[in-house]
């Protein structure tokens, strides 16, 4: 059975239609992982997600590849530009349902300037190590404007249950690639190892 571009084995086929009739909690993946966990990627080395920030719900603690960091919903980095834009397009695009759309003008440094959109695609289920997980898919577009000919989507499948990107994939249209480890694939998604520090 084919849902939304991945092959789903048979004995999913039944998993995928449950999808669409699966309780709201499902349907409105959540900002932040409610216990800490480690994503282990195909490239580009882990992801830890060690829950919200402290009175933030949506603000999540995250480490990537030893650099740690505040994203909102997982996604955005608090202090990258666009961030104060980027917050509520976010949330807009997570929370609104199937093709939500939120866009926002992001300015950076002179020449480096974008529309940045942002879309819900639905629900689609993701493999990892065997075992199935819902996520949502979220495809960012970074369009330059006023000279800037950079253009570039990426497309996110964020996991409902613990806000963890699953698989990302960058479509490079025009201008530089963010390089080779934005395309990969969780291989194994874990409780952070004893004694690995956050």
């Amino acid at each position: 059975m084919k849902h939304r571009g991945c092959l789903l084995p048979a004995g999913l086929a039944g998993l995928a239609l449950s999808l669409s009739i699966a309780p709201a909690r499902a349907q409105v993946p959540v900002a932040c992982t409610p216990t800490p966990i480690e994503v282990v990627r195909s490239r580009g080395g882990t992801i830890d997600y060690l829950g919200s920030v402290s009175n933030i719900p949506d603000l999540c603690r995250v480490v990537r590849s030893g650099e740690a960091g505040d994203y909102y919903y997982g996604v955005w980095k608090s202090d990258w530009p666009g961030a104060g834009q980027a917050y509520p397009a976010l949330k807009t695009v997570i929370n609104g349902g199937l093709n939500s759309k939120a866009s926002f003008i992001t300015r950076s440094f002179p020449g480096m300037q974008w529309v940045d959109t942002l879309v819900n695609e639905g629900l689609e289920y993701v493999s990892v190590d065997g075992r199935p997980y819902a996520t949502l898919r979220v495809m960012h577009e970074r369009e330059g404007i006023e000279g800037n000919t950079y253009h570039s989507r990426i497309t996110v499948w964020r996991d409902v249950n613990t806000g963890a990107a699953l698989r990302t994939y960058e479509q490079q249209i025009s201008g530089q690639s963010y390089g080779p480890d934005t395309t990969w694939q969780a291989v194994k998604v874990q409780p952070i190892p004893p004694g690995k520090a956050g």
